[in-house]
């Protein structure tokens, strides 16, 4: 819908076609003068370019959710949606954290409804490009399911048949705080690694849902899984890690088969390929 409307996908409104629209710099926050040099598209290489992350969030509440001009997000109400323009004001932690030097935090995130620990994110994947840029597969795109507190277990993105099946497409996909579960004394944005036992699923529902749309395998098809935060921790053995969603390693996914646990530790973070722009 998007790009039939504007000729580009989330997160490269180009700034020419954004001030044709007043919709998205009604809110004050001066979005269109930031887009820069963003460029039409048909892939949200968000990926690679935090930027076109933060931008793409603020067009999709513009465009679909009807914001008004305060957003309601994890930290409270904020002044306004345009997340550069909203960030300009704030001091301290909150503005050591900018977009643009991390933009892998979670405040552009859209809450799912129908749990508001989860989120529903976008992304398209153009692994060459990732490799060109970074020089290493972006695993930190996914808050949870990363390797960032453990980088010595393998993820799903060192699977060259699980890359297949995401690159040059955009994906919409399921993902959790950090913060869930943080205990007072472990800081508010839940970065004590024994504390990111998360996912959206548990492996039976994941099973289930992938059943019912696509082949019921969790590394192969539009459905695809994720382990869940508990196969990332710092201290996650190779057994624990093996027990988390699927029946194999992470690197190993597309030779794997569901587990049956209902225990959402031993869960899943599920990504579906959408279909290409036309």
């Amino acid at each position: 819908m998007f790009y039939d409307t504007y000729g580009t996908v989330l997160g490269h409104l180009t700034a020419k076609t954004c001030k044709k629209y007043s919709k998205f710099d009604k809110l004050g926050c001066n979005l269109c003068n930031q887009l820069g040099n963003i460029q039409r598209s048909k892939l949200m290489e968000s990926d690679t370019n935090g930027t076109a992350y933060i931008k793409y969030t603020s067009e999709y509440k513009v465009e679909f959710l009807k914001i008004d001009e305060k957003e309601q997000n994890a930290y409270g109400t904020r002044p306004c949606s345009c997340f550069t323009g909203c960030w300009a004001g704030y001091t301290g932690q909150e503005a050591g954290h900018s977009p643009f030097q991390d933009p892998w935090w979670n405040y552009g995130w859209i809450r799912s409804s129908y749990d508001h620990n989860i989120e529903i994110r976008f992304s398209g994947f153009n692994f060459k490009k990732q490799l060109q840029i970074l020089g290493h597969y972006n695993y930190n795109i996914f808050t949870t399911s990363n390797k960032k507190y453990n980088t010595t277990l393998p993820h799903e993105l060192d699977n060259a048949i699980f890359r297949s099946y995401l690159d040059m497409h955009n994906t919409v996909y399921t993902d959790t705080y950090r913060a869930i579960g943080v205990g007072a004394t472990e800081g508010a944005a839940g970065h004590n690694a024994k504390t990111r036992s998360n996912s959206s699923f548990s492996a039976k529902m994941a099973s289930e849902l992938d059943a019912k749309v696509d082949d019921g395998r969790p590394g192969s098809g539009k459905i695809l899984a994720l382990k869940g935060g508990h196969a990332h921790n710092a201290d996650t053995t190779e057994d624990q890690h093996k027990a988390v969603c699927y029946d194999k390693m992470a690197d190993e996914v597309d030779k794997a088969i569901y587990e049956s646990s209902t225990d959402i530790k031993y869960g899943c973070n599920i990504i579906k390929v959408m279909e290409d722009v036309k």
